[in-house]
């Protein structure tokens, strides 16, 4: 029903630019019909005019009363005989540079309205399309979210009831407790995730987005979100050597989630068998964090797009990716506030990809 409206709508967009369109074109031959018209008409009158000062010739009035009664007649006294009489050459181009002036202009206020009306209508186009595309993501966020909700709590349930039906060894009963903490971290993330970018809007909207800087152990914080992942297989898949005096000006809860969501996206994009790399490095006054991984990498004319709210390469109704669309859109409001940069990078799909971060780094430790 909303994509049938939504054509509908498109469809009524460039039925009205063409209708309009026709309509100032339209308008503009008209006027230019109009100017040859009056234009014809004055000339109508100055013919008049010249026979009526024929007849005064011929009826004796003088040449010098008649000239200032005509100025745009042309008196010929070369030949008195015939007492030639015409429409002056200066009067005949005054008229056609006035109506060439006259369609000018019009020609002028018909682009100008063409091009409003076209800037206005590509706006209103650009903005429906945006439309639709939010609402196909909100649909995919919801079918995601309901799926990433669901999966640990029939995991949860399935796990409970288990525990409390069977008499199980101790090491059966702590295999389940492991798994169960596991399904709890994932409902944990997802909840924090959406509070997060709720957060976030709210703060944005107001302009009361908080960072507060302070220097960060970048190793520190990785390892603390490597072990956070581990329900995600982090501590066997991420490998990272970072030196234990690099850190970086930032609020530290900020800089953890950045973390949190960078690892989780490329965990995720990776398989069992993929391995994910961080790097840092001080470079000048600025620290520069890579999260590599050799998962299943994107298009390339995708690498802005991942930043967008709600958006996840591929086929946004597909679960070919999973998440929710949130990470990297709160990996990139935290790092702008941060007065950073993030950027993503990917030779195409199976490629594996690179998210690049630039924040202040902090002075290094001795």
């Amino acid at each position: 029903m909303a994509d049938r409206r939504t054509r509908l709508l498109r469809a009524a967009f460039v039925l009205l630019l063409a209708v309009s369109c026709a309509q100032v074109i339209w308008w503009v031959i008209d006027q230019r019909r109009l100017a040859l018209r009056v234009e014809a008409t004055i000339l109508e009158a100055y013919e008049l005019d010249r026979r009526a000062a024929e007849r005064l010739l011929d009826s004796g009035s003088p040449w010098s009363e008649l000239e200032g009664l005509f100025p745009h007649l042309d008196f010929d006294r070369s030949e008195p005989v015939t007492r030639a009489v015409q429409i002056g050459e200066a009067a005949r181009e005054e008229i056609a540079r006035e109506r060439r002036r006259h369609v000018r202009q019009y020609g002028w206020e018909a682009a100008f309205f063409l091009v409003v009306l076209i800037v206005c209508m590509t706006v209103l186009w650009r903005g429906l399309r945006e439309e639709a595309r939010l609402r196909v993501r909100h649909e995919s966020f919801l079918a995601t979210v309901s799926h990433e909700l669901r999966s640990p709590l029939s995991s949860l349930r399935l796990q409970t009831q288990t525990m409390q039906r069977r008499s199980l060894a101790e090491d059966r009963r702590e295999e389940l407790l492991r798994r169960s903490e596991s399904d709890l971290d994932r409902l944990e993330g997802l909840v924090d995730n959406v509070l997060e970018a709720a957060r976030i809007d709210d703060a944005r909207k107001r302009d009361l987005l908080s960072w507060h800087a302070e220097p960060v152990p970048v190793a520190e914080a990785v390892k603390r979100q490597v072990q956070a992942l581990a329900h995600e297989g982090a501590d066997e898949r991420v490998e990272h050597d970072i030196a234990d005096g690099v850190s970086v000006l930032a609020d530290r809860r900020a800089f953890e989630t950045i973390l949190r969501n960078l690892l989780a996206n490329a965990l995720r994009a990776t398989e069992s068998g993929g391995r994910v790399v961080v790097e840092a490095q001080v470079d000048n006054d600025d620290l520069r964090l890579k999260v590599v991984d050799s998962g299943e990498g994107f298009a390339v004319d995708e690498s802005d797009h991942l930043f967008e709210k709600f958006y996840r390469p591929g086929d946004a109704l597909s679960q070919r990716s999973g998440g929710t669309g949130l990470g990297l859109y709160i990996v990139r409001q935290l790092v702008r506030r941060g007065g950073g940069s993030v950027t993503a990078m990917s030779q195409g799909p199976g490629t594996g990809a690179t998210f690049e971060l630039t924040l202040p780094a902090a002075e290094m430790a001795a």
